[in-house]
This record gives C-alpha cells, structure tokens and sequence, in this order.
C-alpha cells in the first residue's frame, strides 16, 4: 500500500523516468511533472506528502516552488535536486526550509534515505505506522504459505517466492526490508541470494533457514552478512522475535542515518552563517549580538541537546535543551552533567578522549557515539571566527531514533 506520495518535479525527462522508477519500486505513489508550472498546478489539487523538484527549470524555478509549497503547506517536506554550481542556492534553500539536497547524477542510496527520511517525519505527523516488508524464500509450498498467513497477521508487507531467482526478481522490483531466506532452493540458493542482495543493498536485514546438518552454511551466511540463521522445523515464535529484532536494527540503522544527515546539512548552514556574517564568538558569558543570532539560527536547526566545545573541552554554547535538562548552562561537560543529558551509559574520562580525537580530525567529519537503543552522541569538527582569527571548535550533539 503505497501511503506516501511524492511529487516529482524534473524537466529532463530521462532523469525524471529514472527517479520515478526508483520511487515507485521503494513503494512510493509518484505523480510527475515535466515543469514547475505542472508541478505547482499538481501540488494544489493532489496534496502529495513529499516535493522532490529539480533546481533548474524553465518559467517556474525550484526556489520558486520551494516558497509556494511552504507557504501553501509548511509540514510538507520539499527536497531539491541541484547541478554542480548550485551550492550556495542549495544551502538558502535548506534555510528557507528544505528537508534535504540531492547533486546531479542523484546517488539513489541516497535518494532512497533522504526520502526515508521524509516518510518518517510523515508518518510522525499522521501518528501512522510504516509497515515492514518481509520477503520469504521457501521452496517448500506449504512451509511458505504458513509462513506468509503469520506474517500477515502480525502486519507486515508480506512477499513470497519459491526459489533464489524469483526472489530476487521480487527484491528488485519491490522494496524488501527483511529477507526470510531458505539455504538450499533450486536455481539459486540462500547464499547465492544472500551475495546478490548484498551487491545490490545495505538497507535490509537477512535471516537464514538452515535444515539438520546445515551448522557451517549458516556461520558463513552471518559472517556474509546475514543478521540471524534458524533451524528447521521452523519455530513461529522464534522466527517472529528474530524478525522483530531484525526490523528494530533496521529502524534503528536508518534513524542514525537521518540523524547524521540532518548534522551534515546543518554544519553546510552553519559554515555558510559563518562566512557571511563573520560570527564572533567570546569566551565566558560575554556573547558579542552577532554570536547571539548564530546561536538563535542554530536553535531553529537543530531541536536538540546541542554544545559547542572549545579545545579545553569547556562549553562556549549550550542551548536550551542542555540548559532544560541540567538547570543551567554548564561550563563545562563533568559526570554530574551527563546524567540529566543522558549520556552515563559511557564513561567520562572515554567521552572526553574521543572529544579530544575529534579536534584532530579533519573539519566536517562526523564522529557518531552509540550510548544506548535510539540514542547517539554526534561529534563535528567546525571552524569559527573569533577575534577575527579562525579557530576550531566541536559541535556536540545528542540524538535519539524513533
């Protein structure tokens, strides 16, 4: 069932056939527009969840669309397709408040988390579920069958197949999450599919079903990748709790993605904030005005536990979520601290030598920290302007997954 639609703006027409394709097999419904003027006419009659509009275009420009469509509906999530050169418009764009960017040629890997990215917050917004897609490859028919009536009942998007090519025409056709893999089938086996899969995609889990004597296949399919292997006769509340843990890391997997994105186009604003403004920022309580308007931007960014560290690891910034948490605006990051920001699961003297690292490393680059399930410290190098002399800082961010 196809709950999110999207429409998609591109006047090149073998670009847009591509990306539609793309869409519908991720199970998108698409609608398209060869222009911005179609596309706007489409927008107001068909009310779709998601804009994905090129940049460049004739008579009605991407900008254009991206100002009618917040103003029109400001929770629909607009994501621009740009050109090499279009850098700085895209920044803007993410300030007017686009969700994402994507450069020509479109990466489809991410072409397919950005627009996750955009599904979840819509499904956020309607309080629905998005249902998980499981395909099982059996080629025993009555095993299959069963195994389809379970899943269906538990709500999943259930596909089957009988053996590894047809299941790999459906894995490429549709878009799998999980996949409920037989070792031995006839044409094309477990761990041919397992490979194949693995060739095509990242963004899917893998469960092996092993028959008597099948021990060694199986640790080979894990090390291959696979998350989980089951022996056969199959257990139906096994191989539901191994499905539930694998669609959890899923779920988990692509929220620290989207999470890591939303800091990468957030540092992109932040370096273009500090190129136009020259942003100065004082040491101690003294915020010079233009520092104050930095830290505002920032807010409306980033809702979330946010501290900018200096090289002596003591807090320049911390905004209001910090400041909520804590009863204060600490001054520096101790273990009393991390408690109410919810971070004890690692120890301190660890947090703060990967801080350390972090000042080492290249500007930009992302330092991700795992500190329980859903939950993520998210460490980048910046630079700043201060005192007129660029100086680097680390922007410290608390995440959690949905």
């Amino acid at each position: 069932m196809r709950d999110v639609s999207i429409l998609l703006i591109e006047d090149d027409p073998v670009t847009r056939h591509s990306l539609q394709r793309v869409m519908i097999k991720e199970g998108y419904g698409v609608i398209a527009a060869e222009d911005g003027y179609e596309g706007l006419n489409l927008f107001r009659t068909e009310k779709p969840d998601i804009v994905v509009t090129d940049l460049k275009m004739p008579r009605v420009d991407g900008m254009e669309i991206l100002y009618t469509v917040r103003h029109l509906s400001p929770e629909t999530d607009v994501i621009l397709i740009t050109a090499h050169g279009d850098y700085d418009t895209a920044i803007s764009a993410l300030r007017q408040g686009a969700l994402d960017y994507l450069k020509k040629p479109v990466d489809l890997e991410q072409l397919i988390l950005t627009l996750g990215h955009a599904r979840q917050r819509v499904a956020e917004r309607r309080r629905m579920s998005i249902k998980t897609s499981i395909l099982i490859l059996e080629d025993d028919d009555r095993a299959r069958e069963n195994l389809k009536r379970i899943f269906d009942k538990e709500g999943y998007d259930t596909y089957i197949g009988a053996d590894g090519e047809e299941g790999m025409h459906l894995f490429s056709e549709n878009k799998i999450d999980i996949l409920l893999v037989d070792i031995e089938m006839p044409k094309l086996g477990g761990m041919g599919v397992l490979q194949q899969v693995r060739e095509i995609s990242e963004d899917c889990e893998i469960i092996v079903i092993t028959g008597y004597g099948d021990e060694n296949t199986a640790i080979q399919a894990l090390h291959n990748g696979a998350i989980n292997y089951i022996r056969k006769p199959v257990d139906v509340d096994q191989v539901l709790l191994s499905v539930e843990k694998a669609a959890e890391k899923l779920r988990l997997r692509r929220s620290l993605l989207y999470k890591a994105r939303e800091l990468e186009l957030a540092h992109e604003i932040i370096a273009k904030i500090t190129e136009e403004k020259e942003i100065v920022v004082e040491l101690g309580q003294n915020l010079r005005i233009d520092a104050g308007a930095f830290a505002s931007e920032l807010l409306n960014l980033l809702p979330t536990p946010l501290l900018l560290l200096n090289e002596n690891l003591g807090v320049e910034f911390a905004n209001r979520f910090v400041c909520d948490l804590c009863g204060n605006s600490p001054r520096e990051i101790t273990p009393e601290i991390m408690l109410p920001l919810g971070i004890e699961a690692i120890e301190h003297k660890e947090l703060m030598d990967t801080i350390r690292s972090v000042f080492s490393s290249r500007i930009g680059k992302l330092t991700l920290i795992p500190i329980s399930a859903g939950k993520q410290i998210i460490l980048a190098q910046m630079s700043l302007v201060m005192n007129k002399e660029q100086v680097r800082r680390v922007l410290m961010m608390i995440g959690s997954g949905r």
